[in-house]
C-alpha cells in the first residue's frame, strides 16, 4: 500500500546484509512463485530471482499492526494462544451461540 510502485513484482523483505541479518522475512506471491522462501538468505533468493527487490522491515509499524490484530482476536475469544510475533491460534469453540458456526459465518 505505501509502495504502489512496487506493484506486479517480486518483493521481499529482509535484513541487512551488512550486518549480517540478511535473510528473507516476507515475501510476495509473485516472489514465492519463484521459489523464494522465508527465512532463506538473500543471495540464495536472488540467484533464483535475480529481479528480486529486496526492501527493509518496518519493525514498529509490524508491532503496530500486530497489536491491532491482536485487539481483533481478543474481541472473540479471551483464549488466544500466540504462535510467534504474527500468528495466534484462537479457541472459539465456546462462542458458537454468540457469533454462530464459523463455516455459516464465512460463506
Amino acid at each position: 500500500m505505501e509502495r504502489p510502485e512496487l506493484k506486479g513484482k517480486a518483493v521481499a523483505v529482509g535484513g541487512d546484509k551488512k550486518l549480517r541479518h540478511g535473510i528473507i522475512l516476507a515475501k510476495t506471491l509473485l516472489a514465492k512463485s519463484y521459489g523464494v522462501k522465508t527465512g532463506e538468505a538473500i543471495w540464495q533468493a536472488k540467484v533464483k530471482c535475480p529481479d528480486l527487490i529486496i526492501i527493509p522491515p518496518n519493525y514498529d509499524k509490524y508491532l503496530r499492526i500486530s497489536n491491532l490484530a491482536q485487539k481483533i482476536y481478543y474481541s472473540y475469544t479471551n483464549q488466544v494462544e500466540p504462535y510467534g510475533m504474527d500468528e495466534c491460534f484462537l479457541d472459539i469453540s465456546g462462542q458458537l451461540r454468540l457469533f454462530g458456526s464459523p463455516e455459516k459465518n464465512c460463506l
